[in-house]
């Protein structure tokens, strides 16, 4: 029962995204998006369940980091290649570059200002953050299970501090 109410709580996150993504995009109409914009937590609380999942799926288990990725990868990437590459087929504002970076949930640099851009499938800038979590939590695999959790912790409040210094440049932000 306690793993279905994660479920639950996973599904009232996705919902808040779907919801934040209808008003902001004028699909529903909405006199003032401030009202709603405590819809955008659902991505925050998204990842945190995530972390959560990943936790508790690989606990008292032998897990490797290959077998750990590979299972992410055949749940995520054939749908969202998928859909990007058929959004790709109708947009007109993206670049070899910019396809290829949103395949490998990779940001790519504007050409003009350097700056980050969105894939190509603009949604998908959580599922690049998304992969990275489950990379840095992949490689936490290898460590005792008693070291995983404070060791990813650590590295992503690191990279957080890191992105949040002066100057850090677009990657680390």
């Amino acid at each position: 029962e306690r793993e279905l109410s994660i479920h639950y709580l996973r599904a009232i996150a996705a919902l808040m995204v779907v919801a934040m993504h209808a008003f902001s995009y004028g699909l529903v109409p909405v006199d003032d998006l401030a009202q709603i914009s405590w819809l955008k937590r659902g991505v925050a609380l998204f990842f945190v369940i995530s972390g959560f999942v990943m936790v508790t799926s690989t606990s008292g288990r032998a897990v490797t980091p290959g077998a750990f990725m590979l299972r992410r990868i055949i749940r995520i990437v054939p749908l969202y290649w998928v859909m990007t590459l058929a959004w790709a087929a109708i947009a007109t504002d993206w670049d070899l570059l910019k396809l290829a970076g949103s395949l490998a949930f990779v940001p790519t640099p504007d050409p003009v200002s350097g700056a980050l851009r969105s894939p190509v499938l603009e949604p998908g800038w959580t599922l690049n953050f998304e992969m990275f979590f489950y990379m840095v939590f992949a490689l936490s695999l290898w460590l005792r299970p008693a070291l995983r959790l404070p060791v990813v912790a650590t590295v992503l409040t690191a990279l957080v501090l890191l992105g949040s210094a002066a100057g850090a440049g677009p990657w680390l932000n």
